[in-house]
């Protein structure tokens, strides 16, 4: 019989009452031990040559860096040269691999004037302050801002009220008319007037000529009326589909109507179709002048006209 391999392990150091084992030389392949060496030996050649000629410089006359690096200089320079390749692979990602959020243009919910911030506009308006002689006014001035739908007369639509401006060394001011200068610009100056100007008073002056006419948006992709009718459940409103699948008509007596001469107007679905009624309110099915009411049923067998109270057929 052989001996018991077990036998060969040694250097078993106990702490306690917990054994550790240390690792035995011996396990190891000399092969491994000479890869191992070798890759330990080429790694400290490559630290020792980057902190030389990068880190720590060259001498000044022999071209050489000194002594090799030992101990702590070791674990310096390979922590810089980690540091670098985490730099470049972090740069590598963010170029090639990330995609920037688009952001856009429209909204995900629909956005109704009369909402929060959507019932008021500010408008930008830069200008340049000068004198009768064309020279710059650099001190603070007082300005007024109104808004008309004529071009010259007629009644202001919105004022802005005093405010001061403080013209740049060149006369140069900037103002946010419905924000830093006068209250907000309610929206239905807007939507309710097609042509609008903006008229300029400066300290105790005239309203200057012409007035600025403000150009009106030709279309958007985000747009508050469409022909100037707002989206909503009400008269003069465009009715759309909300976020439950529904479409709304909160106007009294509504009504909804095919006025095309001589076509059918159609209400189908999928599945079953649903005609209900809140309440205790009627469901009135009419045929008017001598047309008839039918009842239709596509089944195989006759179908059934069915009532769970009382059915009443009036002719």
């Amino acid at each position: 019989m052989k001996e018991n391999p077990a036998k060969q392990i040694s250097n078993i150091s106990v702490v306690g009452n917990d054994p550790r084992v240390v690792p035995i030389k011996a396990l190891v392949s000399p092969e491994q031990m000479s890869f191992l060496q070798r890759w330990k030996s080429k790694s400290r050649d490559v630290i020792n040559h980057v902190f030389t000629k990068y880190v720590r410089g060259n001498d000044k006359e022999g071209g050489h860096g000194g002594p090799p690096l030992q101990g702590f200089q070791q674990y310096i320079a390979f922590l810089i040269i980690l540091i670098f390749m985490a730099v470049m692979g972090a740069g590598v990602y963010n170029q090639f691999f990330v995609k920037n959020r688009q952001s856009l243009a429209y909204p995900i919910t629909p956005t109704f004037p009369g909402v929060t911030a959507g019932t008021v506009r500010i408008l930008s308006f830069q200008g340049r302050l000068t004198d009768t002689l064309s020279n710059p006014i650099t001190t603070a001035t007082n300005v007024v801002f109104q808004l008309y739908s004529v071009s010259s007369g007629g009644v202001a639509l919105y004022t802005t009220g005093t405010c001061s401006v403080t013209p740049d060394q060149d006369g140069i001011f900037s103002s946010l008319i419905g924000s830093t200068c006068g209250s907000g610009i309610d929206a239905s100056v807007f939507t309710e007037n097609a042509n609008i100007y903006l008229g300029v008073t400066v300290g105790a002056d005239a309203e200057m000529t012409p007035r600025q006419q403000i150009a009106n948006v030709g279309y958007a992709i985000n747009s508050e009326t469409l022909q100037g009718l707002p989206p909503g459940s009400n008269v003069s409103n465009i009715p759309y589909i909300n976020s439950q699948g529904n479409l709304l008509i909160a106007a009294t007596n509504p009504g909804l109507h095919s006025t095309y001469a001589s076509s059918t107007f159609t209400i189908s679905s999928a599945q079953a179709t649903t005609i209900q009624s809140a309440g205790t309110g009627d469901i009135v099915l009419q045929a008017t002048e001598s047309g008839s009411l039918i009842f239709r049923t596509g089944g195989a067998t006759a179908g059934w006209l069915e009532s769970e109270t009382l059915l009443r057929l009036r002719r």
